[in-house]
């Protein structure tokens, strides 16, 4: 099944679009100055030296988003972030390259771009004014003709996996942003091409096979110049960037053979022989004009003692080969992935860009440099022989990647985490991050011991409780609780008079007041007191008070500050209960059981709620009637407002119970959240395999909950196969009440209709018509709210092909079967003694005249055949079936 369409319309996105969410990056360490994350350089602009670049660094730009985002960086390295969430992507852990490689490219002047977003559809974007048009129907860009159209490329017909053996194929089509439109690209002069994933070489040459002569051609999309090649296969060979010449590397004996032929002639030379006979040792990658692209794990060169993997150029002007990866002090890199498809030359040959990957822990005698990561990030670069390297992108902020835990104040205004250096496994730090420092975060202590974690912060920043261990002597040993004071810059040690420290398992939390409150044992630790007790330490003086006693507890976790009160779980495992207590004067408002002893505790500002965070559900208590009010069906905590429940992936709306995903579709009325990931690797995400290891830690972001103000229809595609228009998309429901929701069509613009899955395929489906015709999509909700209309231009198909005059011509053991077709699409023949087993392809042909030959046949045996052809929507025709005799 493909998708049809000839003139396929576009969804614009403007730049002002309502429901687009904001991001604030939580990680910023004014001391991380590189890029904190991968950063792949997938495309290069043929002009300008601009680059398409993916990234998880979220220090690329003062721009913020969350997960992996895409960026158009200047040839200086400054990057401007593409924001694809006002397109309803979804940012995403990066975790493959090479899809990305081919399925995206940058304008010749770095003014556009054509992306595959995450959520696999094909969106075009405008830097002026940050434009987005998504393309529907289509498989993937060639490359651009101009700063606003694009060649690109879709399958029609049937899938590979078809049943009947007949294949689809590859239209040519010009994208036109202005117009939001596909057209057939005519200018070929070959008709349908087998197309080479190579793009367009130097930005202007389309390398394809011709059908008609089974040759190579390369066609010069901007004087319209074809010129056929004297080769009909590339083999594993590499086309240089300027389409002159073919370069392969080929073990010959105990030597790998470097050759080139020359495209148009014909010609093969051996450039240079290697004293390397295992394949894959050494590895062609890219060719310009008489430079080639080597990577290896072995020393090609007397400079270098090699310990990983590494870029070389051959010369074929020089005949010499020298290392091209080198660090900024001149040595090897030693650090490039150990496959192909990553290193290329720009555009105009100027330099080469590489990729260095994480094959593995750095370790001696491959020790990072200062200021990098042990496991290193992937990171593009762009090199000349003989040249320092350049980092494709640089950091414009602080960089993240290092955080090794964190605790946010009760409106999330305020994030306190612990951080790591590149090159040290532990914490060594703790930051804060609040709406005083907008550009990077604040160091608030260090932790020497690399021992510690970070407990609470107040919604203003101004108050950072920490705890760490202080050593085993001096006046202060063991583990105790800190708070730093932002406004005096003075840090106090909340827990001075606790002799030997508290146990490390102590809970803190801080009120809105400026007072922190911590239950630890006291004994043996706190002169006078046994058991474990209740603290309040007021931050601005520093005076600590033992407040109350609190007896036996099931779970040191559940503990809640909030609106004059304090909850902390009492009892045993098997019998666990809640006190809810006036942490001024001790006293005891309410108590009740709970469920579940690590039950999560909140308390609203209203001063007589406290949320009980089950497992399955959240019980709301109402505290001056000491009763269960309600029952949400999401686990999680009460927002200081009492709006909401905040769960793990989804938000609760508490006045209606209406559960929404956290996810950026819609207005910016929803709470507050935070959301955190480690960066792993490309290959696999080592990361978290080795997370005790790892000098890796993790980047948080914060953003509100968006909920749509109407439907939103996400992921919308269309496919046309024989009758059937199949339709797939999501629907986002809108607002803070739940309603039932559903997609709606309409075919040039008739009348709306409920979609409802066909009975037989099990998907959206609706008749398909006959000719060129424009699908519309909407969603629509019980309260008659509608997403934006998305059109979609197809070319229904109602008739079969028609095959006609078939006849076989025999001659000894071979047979051609001759018959004509009325219109274009693939062919085969179906034949055999007994029965037609056997399949010969006949290919893809226009309407009229086709021959198939079948060959290897029996002597004087009759053999039965079957003529078989499908057209663009996989409508398919079978002959009856016809008889021919063979010869001797």
């Amino acid at each position: 099944m493909r998708t049809i369409a000839t003139v396929a319309l576009s969804l614009f996105f403007g730049s002002a679009f309502a429901q687009a969410p904001t991001y604030s990056r939580i990680t910023l360490d004014p001391t991380v100055t590189v890029p904190a994350g991968d950063v792949i350089c997938i495309s290069v602009s043929s002009i300008s030296g601009y680059s398409l670049v993916l990234s998880n660094a979220g220090n690329l730009s003062r721009d913020p988003s969350a997960g992996t985002q895409m960026y158009m960086v200047s040839p200086e390295g400054d990057a401007e972030r593409i924001p694809m969430e006002k397109v309803y992507t979804v940012p995403r852990q990066l975790t493959t390259t090479l899809g990305f490689i081919e399925f995206s490219k940058i304008s010749p002047r770095g003014s556009a771009a054509m992306i595959r977003a995450n959520d696999g559809q094909f969106y075009f974007y405008q830097r002026a004014g940050k434009h987005f048009r998504k393309v529907h129907g289509i498989t993937r860009p060639i490359g651009f003709l101009s700063e606003t159209s694009v060649l690109v490329v879709r399958e029609v017909g049937p899938d590979m996996g078809s049943p009947f053996q007949l294949n689809g194929w590859s239209e040519l089509l010009r994208y036109d942003f202005e117009s939001g439109k596909l057209t057939p690209y005519e200018a070929l002069p070959t008709g349908i091409p087998v197309l080479d994933r190579l793009g367009l070489l130097q930005g202007r040459k389309l390398v394809y096979l011709s059908p008609v002569d089974s040759k190579y051609h390369l066609f010069d999309v901007k004087n319209q110049v074809d010129t056929a090649t004297a080769l009909s296969s590339f083999g594993d060979g590499k086309v240089d960037g300027t389409g002159t010449y073919l370069d392969r590397l080929v073990v010959d004996g105990n030597e790998s053979v470097l050759s080139r032929t020359n495209l148009f002639t014909g010609v093969k030379e051996n450039l240079h022989r290697y004293p390397y006979a295992t394949p894959g040792l050494i590895n062609l990658d890219a060719a310009y004009e008489d430079r080639a692209l080597l990577f290896t794990s072995i020393a090609l060169t007397n400079d270098e003692i090699t310990f990983g993997w590494d870029v070389y150029e051959f010369n074929a002007a020089s005949g010499e080969t020298s290392l091209l990866s080198r660090k900024s002090d001149g040595t090897a890199s030693n650090n490039l992935p150990s496959y192909g498809g990553l290193t290329y030359y720009v555009p105009d040959g100027s330099a080469a860009i590489y990729q260095t990957s994480f094959p593995y822990l750095h370790q001696s005698p491959l020790l990072p440099a200062p200021g990098e990561w042990l496991y290193a990030f992937n990171q593009s670069y762009r090199q000349a022989v003989g040249q320092p390297r350049q980092p494709v992108a640089r950091a414009m902020a602080g960089g993240g990647a290092n955080s090794r835990g964190y605790v946010a104040s009760r409106n999330l205004s305020a994030v306190l985490y612990a951080a790591s250096e590149p090159g040290v496994r532990a914490l060594t730090k703790f930051l804060v991050r609040d709406s005083a420092v907008r550009t990077n975060g604040r160091v608030v202590g260090a932790v020497e011991t690399q021992d510690g974690a970070p407990y609470d912060v107040s919604d203003d920043g101004r108050f950072a409780v920490y705890l760490k261990h202080a050593g085993q002597s001096g006046p202060t040993v063991g583990y105790h609780l800190y708070v730093q004071d932002a406004q005096t810059g003075e840090t106090r040690v909340v827990t001075q008079a606790f002799p030997s420290g508290v146990l490390r398992r102590t809970q803190g939390k801080v009120d809105q007041d400026g007072n922190l409150f911590f239950i630890t044992d006291t004994t043996d630790r706190y002169p006078g007191l046994t058991g474990n007790w209740l603290f309040r330490f007021e931050m601005a003086t520093g005076t600590l008070t033992p407040v109350r006693a609190v007896g036996e507890r099931p779970s040191q976790e559940p503990f809640a500050v909030g609106g004059g009160r304090v909850a902390y779980t009492v009892g045993t495992i098997e019998a666990p209960s809640v006190i809810i207590l006036d942490p001024f004067t001790g006293q005891e408002r309410a108590r009740t059981p709970i469920n579940e002893p690590n039950a999560l505790l909140a308390l609203a500002n209203d001063r007589k709620t406290l949320s009980i965070g089950y497992s399955r559900s959240t019980d709301l208590f109402d505290i001056p009637s000491g009763i269960v009010r309600a029952t949400l069906p999401l686990p999680g905590t009460i927002t200081p407002s009492g709006e909401w429940i905040v769960g793990a992936s989804q938000v609760c709306y508490v006045p209606t119970a209406s559960v929404f995903w956290q996810a950026p579709y819609g207005a910016q009325i929803g709470p507050l959240v935070l959301g955190s990931a480690i960066n792993g690797p490309v290959e696999d995400n080592v990361t978290k395999s080795y997370i005790g290891q790892s000098d890796r830690g993790g980047d948080i972001w914060r953003y509100r909950v968006a909920i749509p103000t109407s439907p939103l229809l996400t992921d919308a595609r269309i496919n046309v196969t024989r009758a059937t228009i199949i339709v797939r998309g999501g629907v986002v429901a809108a607002g803070l009440q739940s309603a039932e929701t559903w997609i709606e069509a309409r075919v040039n613009g008739g009348e709306w209709q409920r979609l409802v899955p066909d009975p037989n395929l099990g998907q959206l489906a609706l008749p398909s018509p006959d000719g060129l015709a424009t699908v519309e999509l909407r969603a629509r909700d019980a309260r008659g709210r509608t997403s934006e209309i998305e059109p979609f231009s197809i070319i229904g198909d109602l008739s079969a092909p028609v095959l006609s005059d078939i006849s076989a011509i025999v001659s000894g053991t071979e047979a051609t079967i001759r018959f004509t077709n009325n219109e274009a699409g693939t062919t085969g023949v179906r034949f055999g003694v007994e029965a037609t087993n056997s399949f010969v392809a006949g290919g893809y042909r226009g309407a009229g005249v086709q021959e198939i030959r079948l060959t290897g046949l029996q002597p004087n045996t009759t053999y039965k055949y079957v003529v078989q052809a499908t057209d663009r929507v996989s409508n398919l025709t079978s002959s009856e079936e016809y008889t021919f005799t063979t010869g001797s």
